[in-house]
């Protein structure tokens, strides 16, 4: 009995783990909510420049960092361009800081612009959250991720594809889609 209810737990998570990227309200591709452990394949592209701003909020002192420069090119496209990753480097990077450095306490903002699909750049991180105060959610959306905010630019889309939208209908709804 414990074995098969161990087993219908199992299967219940091979089930629902994959399709929890219908609750969230951003654009998978955008956000990357949801899109681990699903059924998902990468079809998108994402590129990003600029850095990350420290800032010790005993002195004031702010020191601009380049990902580039302390994890190199590859890594640093990966944390610029997944918003978990950005928030795991932050921590890192106030981690650093603190034993390193030798500030007593860090602040890390994100401080770059992405370019989805043929986009026009953005910033895909809230550039006024402290991201060492975040939290990543499983279940549901999270706030430090800002929304996409444009549309493809025209030719990267064939004209005969419906229009894409910015946002999900919110789950469960019967909401129209967003026009062009």
């Amino acid at each position: 009995m414990g074995f098969l209810a161990l087993l219908i737990v199992w299967f219940a998570i091979q089930l629902l783990l994959p399709v929890r990227q219908a609750m969230f309200p951003n654009l998978v591709g955008w956000t990357g909510e949801g899109h681990r452990f699903s059924w998902r394949m990468r079809v998108y592209d994402r590129a990003a420049e600029g850095g990350y701003l420290a800032v010790n909020p005993q002195t004031g002192e702010e020191v601009f960092l380049d990902p580039i420069v302390i994890v190199g090119k590859r890594k640093a496209r990966y944390v610029m361009t997944r918003p978990d990753l950005s928030r795991e480097f932050a921590i890192w990077l106030e981690h650093r800081l603190i034993t390193v450095v030798g500030w007593s306490e860090a602040e890390v903002y994100a401080r770059y612009t992405v370019a989805f699909n043929g986009r026009p750049a953005q910033p895909m991180i809230d550039p006024e959250v402290d991201l060492t105060e975040t939290e990543r959610h499983l279940f549901r959306a999270d706030t430090w991720i800002a929304p996409l905010e444009t549309r493809a630019s025209e030719g990267v889309v064939p004209d005969w594809f419906p229009p894409l939208p910015l946002q999900k209908p919110p789950y469960g709804s019967d909401a129209p889609r967003p026009e062009t």
